[in-house]
């Protein structure tokens, strides 16, 4: 009989284990990471998605104390995309008359919305196939507009919201 010497035929062998041990490890190192990085994109989005909500909230709740002057608020004219600078405090400090009221509430929607959302923009207008209106908030370079006229806008003519769109919908009275 003769006896194999184990030692000699696994000669080389400890290292190989230890490569593809590596090996292993580096993959499940990359998985994680790349998992890591997608939670902590999606968590911005959340937080966007949070903070816009609690604007189109508040638009709603300002435009139906203000309900006399309802059309003002869907007039394009009222939601600007220019920047302002600070925060308004005409109605603050004094009373306003409703028409007043209504610009005022508009210039501070625009500024919650400049300051808390990257390239964030606002606009109310009748909803797309609806009687009601719809407020739309946009960031990161989609526009708060229901369009077909590109593929940064909210949403499409039928009220759907376009693929890839950094925006969300409220529909309101």
């Amino acid at each position: 009989m003769h006896y194999i010497n184990s030692r000699r035929m696994q000669k080389g062998v400890g290292m190989m284990e230890i490569l593809a041990a590596v090996l292993v490890l580096a993959v499940g190192v990359l998985g994680f990471a790349s998992l890591q990085v997608r939670a902590v994109q999606a968590s911005g989005e959340a937080y966007f998605r949070s903070q816009s909500s609690a604007i189109a909230l508040d638009l709603a709740e300002r435009v139906r104390v203000n309900d006399t002057q309802r059309s003002k608020y869907l007039l394009a004219a009222t939601w600007p995309t220019a920047a302002i600078s600070a925060a308004p405090t005409a109605c603050i400090t004094a009373s306003c008359t409703p028409a007043a009221q209504a610009t005022f509430d508009a210039q501070e929607i625009i500024y919650d919305v400049q300051t808390l959302l990257p390239q964030g923009e606002v606009n109310m207008e009748p909803c797309k196939g609806s009687a009601v209106n719809c407020i739309y908030i946009g960031w990161n370079g989609t526009h708060a507009t229901a369009s077909a006229a590109g593929p940064n806008q909210c949403v499409d003519d039928n009220g759907k919201y376009v693929d890839g769109a950094q925006c969300i919908m409220m529909e309101t009275f």
